[in-house]
């Protein structure tokens, strides 16, 4: 794919992302609102564009992304919260819009592209590797678990639920790369990639520690946790650039 096709793709996708959070502003809140939808949005997606005008497009570490969506999130979420002052309920997933569009923002702006496609990996590989994943993180959480079974929570046994858990959701995850591994190349597309698997591996973990803690398995706050965690974890996590731009430095000699 051209790299201007690409550039374009990613410019549409932001472009609709921050119209998207600003019509929903308008036409969801009431109009008290607006001075901090509306006006809190401005702030958001100007700094955003005018940091990423004095960063060199490339630069793209995981952690900056994380950066984006917590100072988005204390603009545009926090003062929604009834804890802080917030009387508007829609506003709290309307903040979480914005939040979500400003990342991708940064995304498409800061995305090294590259003309070098990769061979798309067969699925057997792909649940190879999300397997491993889910094992490595399995072993790291067996002394923690083995800890837990001897304490005093409703259903301690539960806990052990975690394992499966863990490759369910990796392997999910594993999936929705296989499936859009095409698009890997733009940053919508990693960023669609962070976001679904994130979900998926936040998803699956989430009914385990109700069932540990005895709570009612409430499905909607189930979503909204697993799709806030993810929307913060697994972009930043399929946008890091740092581990590409060596063989994308390397390479670049066959452009």
């Amino acid at each position: 794919m051209k790299l201007d096709l690409q550039n374009r793709i990613d410019g549409n996708a932001a472009a609709t992302g921050v119209f998207l959070y600003f019509a929903s502003a308008l036409l969801i809140l009431p109009r008290s609102e607006y001075s901090h939808a509306v006006g809190g949005g401005i702030v958001v997606f100007g700094a955003v564009a005018a940091l990423s005008a004095f960063m060199r497009r490339g630069w793209l570490p995981g952690w900056s992304v994380l950066v984006v969506g917590f100072t988005a999130t204390a603009i545009l979420v926090m003062p929604t919260l009834p804890a802080m002052g917030g009387t508007e309920r829609r506003a709290i997933p309307l903040g979480f819009l914005g939040v979500q569009a400003a990342i991708l923002l940064w995304a498409c702006l800061q995305w090294p592209y590259t003309r070098i496609a990769k061979k798309h990996m067969p699925l057997a590989t792909v649940l190879k590797n999300g397997s491993v994943m889910a094992l490595g993180l399995s072993i790291v959480a067996t002394l923690p678990i083995l800890l837990t079974l001897f304490s005093d929570a409703p259903s301690p046994r539960a806990i052990l639920l975690t394992y499966p858990a863990y490759f369910v959701g990796f392997l999910s995850a594993a999936t929705i790369y296989w499936a859009l591994q095409r698009f890997a190349n733009l940053a919508v597309g990693r960023y669609l990639i962070g976001v679904l698997g994130g979900l998926c591996v936040y998803g699956a973990v989430g009914p385990v520690v109700l069932l540990f803690e005895n709570e009612p398995m409430d499905i909607p706050m189930l979503f909204a946790i697993a799709a806030i965690a993810g929307g913060f974890v697994g972009p930043a996590l399929a946008l890091d650039s740092t581990k590409r731009l060596s063989t994308r430095f390397a390479e670049r000699w066959r452009i």
